[in-house]
């Protein structure tokens, strides 16, 4: 359930038991479980990338899943778990456009309007930079498919083409930027790119 606009919230089932509710002055509220339910909130600054995937099944119904990779001082919770990374377990492209305003607020609407059409599309529009054509002998099928876009405040990566994803990385939470050439890229003029957050 993620309601239209903030100010409405969601009833406490469906909220743990089907993704987000709304932003709080202290972050963003999560919650999980379906018999054991537990909230979680997500402060401001702590989100260092958030990743849109669909699996191939999930594709005929326009279904996708939004995680996220967080700071965090522990790897378990108060109660021993690890912490939820799964911000949306599934909804359509209208649920993850509203989920992306509340974890990722100041990504304006132009960046936004090119990562949704990004996670849908392939090729070069939309500022995405492809693999070239001599990357077919390492990416015969996704070689269209995966890419990389600077947008105004983000990083955009776009990967697969059967298992769709796009993960997107502020700017401001960018540590590193890595190339690696294996033997066989340098042989093709190929290289790898590595985010680090």
């Amino acid at each position: 359930c993620v309601p239209a606009d903030r100010d409405r919230a969601c009833t406490r089932g469906q909220a743990q038991a089907e993704g987000p509710a709304p932003g709080t002055d202290d972050g963003v509220r999560v919650g999980f479980g379906l018999l054991s339910t537990s909230n979680d909130t997500i402060p401001p600054g702590r989100i260092h990338a958030v990743h849109v995937h669909q699996p191939l099944l999930w594709r005929p119904f326009g279904w996708w899943a939004m995680t996220i990779s967080r700071a965090t001082s522990q790897s378990m919770d108060s109660s021993g778990a690890r912490p939820s990374t799964s911000l949306l377990p599934v909804g359509d492209l209208d649920d993850v456009r509203r989920v992306l305003a509340l974890v990722l607020p100041a990504l304006p609407p132009e960046d936004t309007d090119a990562l949704i059409a990004g996670i849908i599309g392939s090729g070069e529009a939309h500022g995405f930079t492809i693999s070239p054509p001599r990357a077919r002998i390492v990416r015969w099928f996704s070689r269209r498919r995966n890419g990389l876009a600077m947008a105004s405040s983000a990083v955009l990566m776009r990967t697969g083409a059967i298992w769709r994803q796009v993960t997107i990385v502020p700017l401001a939470r960018i540590q590193s930027v890595a190339i690696s050439r294996c033997p066989l890229a340098r042989a093709q003029r190929l290289a790898g790119i590595d985010v680090h957050v």
